[in-house]
């Protein structure tokens, strides 16, 4: 009877218990929202005492050498799988001097002493017509919180974006057009799902002017900078292959994996009325593990 009796107890008291937990407030979690971050400009009428650093980036060692890369390309016969030159081997000159690499100033001055370097990039359009064969893999640079516009081609495609802005855009046709603010600074990667995973964009979302790229020759200027101690650093792209991932009901290859950007940082000190050259020197990193073998 006592076994009865604390069955029938339990039944009285569990409905006083779910009773009492639903009268409990609701508590919601919500992720922090990101503190806007504004482009830093100089401000119109003020002068400062600055020196200028400008430079060159050089290659250590050999010149680096990978295998093409398999993939679809296009033929007079139609769309088949072949082989194409590594897109992401740095470009290297007879004098080892490296072109398009990004130089930035990684703690930049509390005030802006120099006015934005690049094209105005706030009307720029990308046009997915043409984007498989005409992208070289240089770096855009543009202001954060401008608009980037995106004009889709003749065929339905799709656009992605990885890193520092992250979606994917679809396009019915040649008059379907997207537009995308790049809030976050940071590098944001570039490219399509039509199986071309090696064709990428590289865009620099910056917060202050202190970013600049190589030429041919390697040479870089990154303007006035107030006096002070700066760190510097270049980055390229790696063009190691690390893995690929597959689509699983064709096989076929969809996205590359590659090793970690080819970064140095150097100290600098900049003096009022003095031009700084300095000399950045890039080299091959440590070779990853191997990536499976490239089979259709």
């Amino acid at each position: 009877m006592s076994h009865e009796f604390s069955r029938r107890s339990w039944l009285l008291i569990l409905p006083g218990v779910l009773l009492a937990g639903c009268q409990r407030s609701l508590e919601t979690h919500f992720p922090e929202p990101k503190s806007a971050v504004v482009y830093r400009d100089i401000l119109p009428g003020k002068t400062y005492d600055t020196g200028r650093l400008i430079g060159v980036v050089e290659w250590v060692g050999e010149k680096p050498t990978a295998e093409p890369i398999r993939g679809l390309i296009d033929t007079k016969d139609g769309v088949v799988w072949g082989e194409v030159e590594n897109p992401f081997l740095p470009k290297i000159d007879k004098d080892m001097q490296v072109k398009d690499v990004v130089i930035q100033v990684l703690n930049s001055p509390a005030e802006i002493a120099h006015e934005w370097p690049h094209r105005d990039e706030v009307q720029w359009q990308l046009k997915l017509e043409g984007f498989d064969n005409s992208i070289q893999h240089f770096p855009l640079f543009f202001k954060v919180g401008q608009e980037l516009t995106i004009e889709g081609d003749e065929k339905y495609s799709q656009l992605r974006a990885r890193g520092a802005s992250f979606w994917t855009k679809s396009f019915k046709n040649a008059d379907s057009e997207h537009k995308v603010r790049l809030d976050q600074p940071g590098c944001v990667e570039l490219s399509r799902t039509n199986g071309r995973f090696w064709c990428v964009a590289h865009i620099w979302v910056c917060d202050h002017p202190y970013f600049s790229k190589s030429n041919e020759k390697g040479q870089f200027d990154l303007g006035k900078l107030p006096p002070g101690e700066y760190d510097i650093q270049a980055s390229i792209p790696n063009w190691q292959i690390t893995g690929r991932d597959r689509d699983p009901e064709t096989g076929r290859i969809m996205q590359l994996h590659r090793g970690p950007d080819i970064v140095v940082t150097q100290r600098v000190k900049i003096e009022a009325g003095k031009e700084t050259r300095i000399t950045l020197k890039l080299s091959s990193p440590v070779a990853p593990p191997p990536a499976a073998p490239q089979v259709p």
